[in-house]
């Protein structure tokens, strides 16, 4: 069984420009955990519920170590700097996953489960070769193929 069996079509979607209230707004009035960010047909980008309750937290300060006047940090200060960005978002783009992790409509239901598990995803948006937006699968719709 493909990926095209069981892809839902008519996908709920998101606008880069749309502001997080908005985008709140349409995942819960759509009972959805996350959706597709597209621009011109094509995805720029993923957003979820998870995405939107990371606005909702504080970023954990790198930790560091004083030494002799000077300061170590033992995490990534990048990470800080990329969450910090992320709570203080207002507007999708700020705040989706811009690196989609995308699965082709003649992909086997084995395949979209690999992709899942391997990047810890929910749902993947299903494109065509140039990133147009066909449909989107989710964790459910894989199980569902893959028990019929």
């Amino acid at each position: 069984m493909k990926v095209s069996d069981v892809m839902v079509r008519e996908v709920i979607t998101l606008k880069p420009e749309q502001t997080l209230e908005e985008a709140a707004k349409v995942l819960n009035q759509e009972n959805i955990g996350g959706a597709p960010v597209v621009k011109d047909g094509k995805v720029v980008g993923i957003l979820s519920e998870r995405d939107l309750l990371r606005t909702k937290t504080t970023p954990r300060p790198p930790r560091y170590l004083e030494l002799l006047g000077g300061i170590i940090y033992l995490e990534n200060v990048r990470e800080f700097e990329r969450q910090l960005a992320k709570a203080i978002a207002t507007r999708v783009e700020e705040l989706m996953t811009a690196k989609v992790v995308t699965i082709s409509p003649d992909s086997t239901l084995t395949q979209a489960a690999q992709m899942i598990m391997d990047h810890q995803v929910n749902r993947l948006p299903v494109v065509d070769g140039e990133g147009n937006l066909l449909g989107i699968v989710t964790r459910n719709d894989v199980l569902r193929g893959l028990m019929a």
